[in-house]
């Protein structure tokens, strides 16, 4: 009989028999339940899903806790059957070599969820790493940006944890020697935990693949799961036979699984006759780029100099301007400040999300990129004073560069008072300060204020962000607002009425914020915009947070002007403003105040993506008349008229819908390329 067969062994895998199978049912057990626990915290999976899909009921949690305890016994008893050939031909008593594979099981995944656990404190619950991997486009660099600094804390737990259970192990050999129990501990066979494995890994992979293509909520948690998403990788590894990246569970799937030179994301080259992504076939020669404005220098003749105020909102939904709740305005002054100035119905974020929106601002280009010229640099060459002041910390996703807040003359973020946070967490991602110690911050700075040059005054409130409550916030429309365990689908109507009063809270902050702004500088000319960097679903569609889809409620921005002149596009994408502003602002104002007239285009069209215009997973075109928008993960095309209603096509309009906004996305992308190779093959930054 060889080693396997030896009393150390039993000759069954399925039997009860022996310390081992209940060591590995806890393994399981315990990694589910750590798994299912972080995936509430980090996503709100089982509640409220904000930024991600979640499960809600006893079916839908059900199907997922069996589902999790399938995939996560694969795991474990791969790991079982790699590591026993190691363990029974090392030194030490069976107890111990169990306790080592027992400790192996569970240092993979739970290593995993440790690492990720960590990244969300660093990044913020909101933001999680395939998030910020998806905004960034794959882009390390800002990962370990983020992130780097902190990972001597991190490997210094993981060295501690691994030395923890050594001791641990060395131990239980110790009191084993003493007490002599254990002895009748048995280890299971080899060769039993090969062939349950490949049948578990072969129930997993299917079970994985059927639910991305027939349950995709489901397939969402598994796939985020540790187990999960190492069985995700290794079915992508084995059916990606082309090596382009793109395997049987890719989203969006290959057109070509043989061929690396055609997947999704292939740069098309046009009127070649061959579809390189798989989309819409071929795109003819003359396309064009959908139209964006281009910032250019100031003219001479613009000698106007008024003082500037833009105030940007966090996760602002414009359909809140002239809403009332309760028998009360939601945003009394800012439909004051509408009426007094002007105000767009039909102004978009382009990508809705803070870090790319912003910076799409402040760049006016829809692939914005580190060290590119802003507004900052605008107003700078005009000789006015640059203030920054934000109620979050917006050295996050490297917005420093992005937004060229390294040339200000004066800057503030929440870091600055990290210790009067509202949120729980002081990590980048995170970190907020209510409005009212940031428009007291404001008013600190305006007090020392040198009125010898105009000001250009930026300032960011973010009290509308997730979770929409914190102590500090009134009750200002009498809704007795949720707190973060409150926000869940079943209590939809109370959610939005929680955003409101945090929607009112706002409106009241940019009052004090305007009303001291206009008190520091005097009776001099001044300007005003206030504008968002997107806004919020709440529920609509079984949806919570930005970044989800294309409507209304998640792209369309407040876009409110005071003291602003010219004409202004209708639809408006935010990444137009730079160029729009510099064309109206500086216009001598003559005897009146200026009062910017919006113009409707019916030909002008907005490009929409999320999250990254190389590698998108929605794209879409907007116009006056409603919205075309495409899923590449889904396939899915959905069209909607100016009132959100779906629109039903035939198949020949269909069609050339599906051409249009494919060959414009292809266009726009290669627009954008082109200009960033200008961009690099460039020394130095040319003027704004």
């Amino acid at each position: 009989m060889d080693a396997e067969g030896s009393e150390h062994h039993v000759n069954t895998f399925s039997g009860l028999r022996g310390i081992w199978l209940i060591l590995l049912a806890a393994c399981v057990l315990l990694v589910s339940a750590a798994d299912a626990l972080l995936l509430e915290i980090g996503q709100t999976f089982f509640t409220a899903g904000f930024n991600a899909v979640y499960l809600e009921g006893a079916g839908p949690v059900g199907a997922f806790v069996a589902s999790s305890l399938l995939v996560d016994l694969c795991l474990s008893v791969g790991v079982w059957a790699v590591m026993l050939p190691l363990v029974t031909r090392r030194r030490g008593s069976v107890l111990q070599k169990l306790v080592v594979l027992s400790l192996v099981s569970l240092a993979v995944p739970l290593g995993i969820d440790f690492v990720h656990y960590q990244v969300s404190l660093v990044l913020g619950r909101a933001v999680s790493f395939p998030l910020l991997w998806e905004i960034a486009g794959g882009g390390l660099q800002l990962i370990l940006a983020e992130a780097g600094p902190h990972a001597a804390p991190l490997l210094s737990v993981l060295v501690a944890a691994a030395a923890a259970s050594a001791a641990g192990v060395w131990a239980i050999g110790r009191i084993q020697q003493r007490g002599g129990w254990g002895s009748a501990a048995t280890l299971p066979r080899t060769g039993s935990f090969a062939k349950a494995f490949i049948g578990l890994l072969l129930v997993s992979s299917l079970l994985l693949i059927g639910t991305a293509r027939g349950a995709p909520r489901l397939y969402a948690g598994l796939s985020a799961k540790p187990s999960g998403s190492i069985l995700v990788a290794l079915i992508q590894f084995v059916t990606d036979v082309d090596r382009d990246g793109f395997g049987l569970l890719s989203q969006p799937t290959d057109p070509a699984p043989f061929d690396s030179d055609r997947h999704p994301y292939a740069i098309d080259v046009p009127g070649n006759g061959i579809d390189e992504n798989g989309f819409a076939g071929d795109r003819p020669e003359g396309v064009t780029a959908a139209a964006s404005e281009q910032p250019g220098p100031v003219a001479a003749a613009h000698t106007r100099r008024p003082d500037f105020l833009l105030i940007y909102l966090e996760s602002f939904r414009a359909d809140r301007l002239g809403a009332v709740r309760n028998g009360r305005e939601i945003t009394p002054f800012l439909n004051a400040l509408a009426r007094e100035g002007a105000s767009s119905e039909h102004a978009y974020v382009n990508s809705p999300y803070t870090i790319r929106s912003r910076a799409q601002l402040f760049g006016g280009s829809l692939d914005p990129s580190p060290g590119q010229t802003t507004l900052v640099d605008d107003f700078k060459q005009l000789g006015y004073t640059v203030a920054h002041l934000s109620g979050q910390d917006d050295s996050f996703g490297r917005s420093i560069e992005l937004l060229g807040l390294d040339r200000v003359d004066y800057f503030y973020d929440a870091r600055d008072d990290a210790d009067l946070r509202t949120s729980r967490s002081m990590n980048a991602g995170s970190l907020q300060i209510s409005w009212k110690l940031l428009a007291k911050r404001v008013g600190e700075y305006l007090d020392g204020y040198e009125t010898d040059r105009p000001l250009f005054l930026y300032v960011n409130v973010v009290d509308t962000h997730f979770p929409y409550m914190h102590d500090e916030m009134d009750d200002l429309l009498g809704v007795s607002p949720l707190d973060r365990y409150g926000i869940r689908g079943a209590n939809a109507d109370q959610v939005r009425a929680t955003y409101d009063n945090a929607a009112a809270n706002v409106d009241l902050a940019i009052r004090r914020i305007v009303e001291r702004f206009r008190e520091a500088i005097g009776g001099r000319d001044h300007a005003i915009v206030v504008t968002s960097d997107h806004g919020q679903a709440l529920f609509e569609r079984g949806l919570l947070g930005h970044g989800q889809a294309l409507s209304d409620d998640q792209t369309r921005a407040p876009f409110v002007l005071f003291g602003v002149g010219g004409d202004w596009p209708q639809p408006l994408g935010i990444a137009d403003v730079r160029a729009l502003l510099l064309r109206s602002l500086f216009v001598p104002r003559g005897n009146a105040l200026p009062k910017a007239r919006f113009v409707p285009d019916p030909a002008r069209r907005i490009f929409h993506f999320v999250a990254q215009i190389h590698h998108p997973h929605i794209i879409g075109l907007r116009t006056l008349e409603g919205l075309t928008s495409f899923s590449l993960r889904r396939s899915s095309l959905e069209s909607f008229d100016a009132n959100e209603s779906l629109r039903s096509l035939d198949e020949p309009a269909e069609m050339r819908a599906f051409q249009d906004l494919i060959w414009t996305w292809e266009a726009t992308r290669a627009a954008v390329e082109a200009a960033g190779d200008a961009r690099d093959s460039r020394d130095e930054p040319g003027p704004a």
